[in-house]
């Protein structure tokens, strides 16, 4: 036998104090001593709460009332939580008073069980010496201190009609609850018991209910907390899944949490009062190194606050360095989140994928607060990353707006990174200074297509952008160069200053971050796609909507900020056992674990894979499976399906500063609207005005005509108060057929 199998002693009756009846000794005599015997249990079953006996052919009321009512019970043997992995018959007696909510205990590792009938039954019962029990049937609703209600529960799994479950409940006169209550298994030798799939799953994967515990938590946070922040609350209340001894003690998804939001209807953010830097410094000092989120902070001159968990800086370590696959490594600011800016690094996760695009997510990475934007600010910000992590100075590539202090300082703490500009910011940077040099909107426009392509139907006419190098770059700016001086314009000293401004500035930019073997050598396929900090634009969306789009004091915001690192730390766990947002790539599956495996390991067995998963690099894997460098099949997609308006989604998306996933998920949303019946009907007494259906709450959102935005949705909607933009809107415009100048609105 080895050290940690564990012997437990089972038999009839454990509790050989109690004195039944005449009925109930014969019961006892028949079963008795054939029962007791000694079991090993396996690893697997480590059986978490004492089993109380090895269940007989048959419980009589008479029994089950003796038991549960015994006053001399053998209190080793009740459980004061709910029995799992169970794998053999077994009887436990449950004190449901030590459970979070009593009806928890018909929840358990065996998913759904079929209701097979209830026998409520009612008792005189007389209790007297050495726990004797002495019970006489009487009718339904009779009253009196010595009444019990007896009702059994029963059950059988789909997987097995043999293998049987039954719960007995006793409940006084009043219909108060006993604190006890007797839970049996029937499991046929030699079977496994399988978890089944929901009646309603469009796919055969286990179904694991949430306890009622935790559903009352999820009405309780839902009515302060969005979905997702709920989620990660409850998670964190019991370690996740590495501390969860169950996986009902989750919550399933967000949209579980959603669907409790909607009877509960009430939401609402509190903010708290601020401190300042002082705080902050001592906090650094005193957070335990494993758990630091505080990594550096600079008082003056330029107040600046360095934010990084070790996940996160092990991450961009692992995932932004690697020789075999990278992710870029997106540098941003974003502003209107308190009294100081936030500049954030992101990556992509590429152990994982989103289960709907099948594509590695954005994760937020180490985070700078500070209130200005100078070198010397971004200096401190990048000299601390690489303080903290000497590999970071082998990110292969940054990619950023072309802020030239920010782009400045990581060049001089990167040197070995290739730098890539947002074609975005440039499009707007080059637009804005046509229209101020007062260039006609046709010519703008082929100045814009020169330099950074068109598409002409199907065929893309290459631009600047697509030169093959530097040598290329310079004779194909020449000729452009001289086709805008020759074109017909109203002053040629606007144009000659327009290409004196692009010539002086924004040349060196694309010869050095964007045109086409920058690119290519950056991972962004052959030919390349075109770079963009939508992942930056992403993770700032992701913030702003955590904090509620309003300004906070810095310690609210720090740890909002901190939960919103939490809340990506357990969607990684999460993805491992396959439950939420994400799932783990092919080539990467090796780590995932089933659920119903998972909830059978012990915590620490958990923490030991989780460390090894967080520990593990690409090139550990990748020979298995070579895949194109993920930048390369990330930043693109077809957009052809969003094609149903009469704007394509393609036609204007580069043109707006709006995460493109999210972009996509407002315009098909908007094109379901506009087919479902019912979804838009016209607000009474306002022309054009209409009412729109709310998919997450039960009241419509009211969209009326706007001289701003042509139209506007109510504030009660997320997307069009974050993003000024959202499905409801784009859908009244469209059936009003003001789409086109709604689009030129927004950009």
């Amino acid at each position: 036998m080895r050290d940690n199998d564990v012997v437990i002693e089972e038999e009839i009756h454990g509790d050989e104090t109690i004195d039944v009846g005449l009925a109930i000794k014969k019961e006892n005599e028949t079963v008795g001593s054939a029962c007791r015997k000694k079991r090993k249990l396996s690893d697997e079953e480590s059986l978490d709460q004492p089993i109380y006996e090895i269940p007989p052919p048959k419980y009589s009321a008479d029994t089950i009332l003796s038991i549960l009512l015994n006053p001399n019970i053998n209190k080793s043997k009740v459980c004061s939580g709910c029995p799992l992995r169970v794998t053999s018959s077994a009887t436990f007696v449950v004190d449901l008073s030590k459970l979070a909510h009593p009806d928890d205990v018909k929840t358990d590792s065996f998913g759904i069980w079929n209701y097979s009938g209830s026998h409520p039954m009612c008792f005189r019962v007389h209790i007297k010496e050495h726990g004797y029990v002495s019970v006489e049937k009487c009718t339904p609703g009779a009253k009196g201190d010595n009444v019990v209600h007896l009702r059994r529960l029963h059950n059988t799994h789909p997987s097995n009609k043999q293998f049987k479950r039954m719960i007995a409940f006793l409940s006084d006169d009043s219909n108060v609850p006993h604190h006890l209550c007797l839970l049996v298994y029937r499991i046929p030798p030699g079977f496994t018991p399988i978890v089944k799939s929901h009646g309603n799953a469009k796919q055969d994967v286990p179904f694991h209910p949430t306890l009622q515990s935790t559903k009352c938590r999820i009405k309780e946070e839902c009515t302060v907390k969005g979905p997702k922040e709920t989620m990660s609350t409850l998670s964190l209340k019991v370690g996740g899944v590495v501390g969860a001894q169950c996986s009902g003690q989750l919550p399933r998804n967000e949209k579980q949490i959603s669907n409790f939001k909607r009877h509960v209807q009430h939401y609402s953010h509190e903010s708290t009062g601020g401190d300042d830097l002082v705080v902050v410094m001592q906090q650094a000092y005193s957070d335990d190194p494993l758990h630091r989120f505080v990594r550096a902070v600079n008082a003056a001159p330029e107040p600046a606050i360095v934010l990084a968990t070790n996940s996160q800086i092990n991450n961009v370590s692992r995932f932004c360095t690697s020789s075999f696959e990278f992710s870029v490594m997106t540098i941003d600011p974003t502003f209107s989140l308190g009294d100081f800016d936030v500049t954030l690094t992101t990556y992509r996760h590429l152990f994982l994928q989103s289960k709907r695009y099948k594509k590695p997510p954005v994760f937020i990475g180490p985070a700078c607060v500070h209130f200005k934007k100078t070198f010397s600010t971004y200096l401190f910000f990048a000299s601390t990353l690489i303080g903290q992590c000497r590999e970071l100075e082998q990110v292969r590539v940054i990619g950023t707006d072309g802020e030239q202090a920010l782009v400045d300082a990581f060049k001089h703490e990167f040197p070995h990174a290739q730098h890539l500009t947002c074609f975005i910011h440039v499009r707007r940077n080059i637009k804005r200074k046509l229209q101020d040099c007062n260039i006609p909107a046709n010519l703008s426009i082929d100045i814009l297509n020169d330099v950074l392509g068109n598409k002409i139907g199907t065929t893309y006419v290459e631009g600047l952008v697509d030169a093959k190098n530097i040598n290329d770059f310079d004779n194909k700016l020449d000729v452009v160069t001289e086709k805008w001086r020759n074109s017909e314009v109203t002053s040629a000293s606007e144009i000659d200053r327009f290409i004196d401004w692009f010539t002086s500035y924004k040349a060196k930019i694309i010869r050095s971050s964007m045109i086409r073997d920058v690119r290519e050598e950056s991972g962004l396929g052959s030919p390349p796609i075109q770079f963009t900090t939508n992942s930056s634009e992403t993770a700032n969306f992701m913030l702003k909507s955590k904090v509620n789009y309003k300004k906070n004091e810095l310690p609210e915001f720090l740890q909002l900020f901190r939960q919103l690192i939490n809340d990506q730390e357990r969607d990684v766990e999460n993805a491992i056992i396959g439950r939420g947002n994400y799932e783990l790539r092919v080539q990467y599956q090796s780590w995932s674990i089933s659920e119903s495996k998972w909830f059978t390991m012990t915590k620490v067995q958990r923490e030991q894979h989780l460390q090894k998963f967080s520990q593990a690099s690409l090139a550990d894997i990748q020979h298995e499976s070579r895949e194109m460098p993920i930048s390369s099949i990330t930043l693109g997609r077809d957009m052809s399906s969003f094609s149903s308006l009469s704007i394509s989604l393609e036609s204007f998306s580069n043109d707006v500063l709006i995460p493109r996933s999210c972009l996509e998920g407002i315009w098909k949303k908007a094109c379901e609207l506009i087919k479902t019946k019912d979804a838009v009907v016209p607000a009474p007494g306002v022309t054009q005005g209409k009412f729109v259906l709310s998919y997450s709450s039960g009241r419509p959102h009211l969209v009326l005509p706007s001289k701003t935005s042509v139209f506007a949705c109510d504030s009660e909607c997320p997307n069009w108060k974050g993003l000024g933009i959202c499905a409801h809107s784009v859908a009244v415009a469209e059936m009003n057929g003001k789409l086109v100048d709604y689009i030129e609105k927004a950009k």
